[in-house]
């Protein structure tokens, strides 16, 4: 049976605009499949695919081809613009505004997990932040924390659970895919530098949130802008942008927003949100023990049976979602692995064979984007193999100033590296320690799993 919100599927003709432009980019830099397929680090079979319709490339997949080719910028937008557009690959228009995200009564949100545990505190922390917003203010709520620490995952739970307040619809958005159109990691390109937005970013968003823009190609962006604001102000809608990298990427949107709220997720402190537009701020924190036992139980499918590995797998996860995932994942798999190997190392690795999606590879990207100088110190704790310290400690230690020594723990506080208690004891997470292990003390016998 089919609703209005979901008509029948089209068939899925044999070649999209994806696959079109991807041929034609191909062949006017004069590769063949085989050695595009060898420079992108995939399978000829894959690329083979993508050119014939068959599959719908995954981001990670799109960017390799894409820096290949060595596309401008512009044509970096228009191959994601397109990637991003269901109709535009063949795909039926019931899947909503994004790849994956299917609407059912108006809520258009990927799949959650099937594991969830906990977290009851936290849901109803978000519901109480939201009552208690007074009409005319804006709603918003961030959800910060380190990667892996399952902001994403309770976000898309109170979205469900709360769908029947937002009668304008529940929409999700991935603000690394929405950014990276520009072709900017980091910043968004604009007409003058009037708007912080790019016309490519507005037309995403826009979309995404099936908001009913003009079609006007010479409108400058910040006309755009404008346009998507009072859109935006006349709806109640929950929005969920996900992984935004700082408070500039959302700081634009807030004036459209009045009755519409946005949940969103980063691995940044949101701070400055809070400073000028009254967000409210949860920081998530790792599961509890019993949290973290059950999750293991569940993803492992109960076939663990060592208690003494347990423990040590609790241990070295320390409440880290993401980190047990994985962990019971090859507790499954490869226990002989487990019983044998230093856990927190052996988490980092890319066991599961997924490099591009790994524990690692998400603290990378945040340890790779701190200045240098908040770098030199977070070595410097590595090797010193501190848990707790002070501003004072880690003047006297490291020999820099105490007004440093407090500035660049500011930085890594607010990269979710490090947390400051009320008392101005600095800790960090185990998992945290376990990254900069790798990266700090590589493991001199050579063996990857310690």
């Amino acid at each position: 049976m089919t609703s209005e919100l979901t008509p029948p599927a089209s068939p899925v003709p044999e070649t999209g605009r994806v696959a079109a432009l991807l041929k034609r980019h191909r062949r006017r830099a004069g590769f063949t499949q085989e050695e595009l397929a060898e420079a992108a680090g995939i399978s000829v079979r894959s690329l083979r695919d993508v050119e014939r319709g068959r599959t719908h490339p995954r981001p990670s997949t799109l960017r390799k081809i894409a820096s290949s080719l060595s596309l401008s910028d512009d044509e970096k937008s228009a191959l994601f613009l397109e990637q991003l557009d269901p109709a535009a690959n063949g795909l039926q228009e019931s899947l909503g505004p994004a790849r994956g995200v299917v609407p059912m009564d108006g809520v258009y949100l990927p799949p959650e997990t099937t594991e969830f545990v906990g977290r009851e505190q936290e849901l109803a922390g978000i519901s109480k932040e939201l009552q208690d917003f007074r009409p005319g203010e804006r709603n918003v709520i961030a959800l910060v924390g380190m990667p892996g620490i399952g902001k994403t995952a309770l976000a898309l739970r109170w979205a469900r659970a709360n769908a029947d307040r937002f009668p304008d619809g529940t929409y999700f958005i991935d603000a690394f895919l929405a950014w990276f159109t520009d072709g900017h990691a980091r910043g968004f390109p604009s007409d003058n530098g009037a708007a912080p937005y790019s016309r490519a970013v507005i037309e995403v968003i826009s979309r995404t949130l099936n908001l009913d823009l003009p079609v006007c190609a010479d409108w400058p962006s910040g006309a755009l802008l404008t346009a998507m604001r009072e859109e935006l102000q006349q709806k109640r809608m929950l929005v969920i942008l996900n992984n935004v990298p700082s408070a500039a990427h959302v700081r634009s949107l807030l004036p459209g927003l009045s009755s519409t709220t946005l949940l969103l997720t980063s691995r940044r402190t949101m701070d400055s949100l809070v400073a000028t537009h009254g967000a409210r701020q949860i920081v998530v924190p790792p599961l509890t023990d019993d949290q973290s036992a059950e999750l293991v139980d569940k993803v492992s499918e109960g076939a663990v049976s060592n208690p003494d590995l347990t423990r040590r797998v609790l241990d070295a996860c320390d409440g880290h979602p993401f980190a047990l995932r994985i962990a019971a994942v090859t507790m499954r798999q490869y226990p002989e692995l487990m019983a044998s190997s230093d856990i927190g190392r052996l988490i980092m690795r890319d066991v599961l064979d997924d490099r591009y999606f790994s524990l690692r590879g998400l603290f990378q990207q945040v340890y790779g984007g701190l200045p240098q100088p908040a770098v030199g110190l977070l070595l410097a704790l590595a090797r010193q193999g501190r848990e707790e310290f002070t501003v004072a400690d880690i003047a006297e230690s490291v020999g820099i100033p105490t007004a440093s020594a407090a500035h660049q723990l500011s930085i890594l506080c607010s990269h979710s590296l490090i947390h400051r208690s009320r008392r101005g004891v600095y800790t960090w997470h185990r998992v945290v320690r376990h990254f900069m292990s790798t990266v700090a003390v590589p493991d001199a016998s050579g063996d990857p799993y310690g």
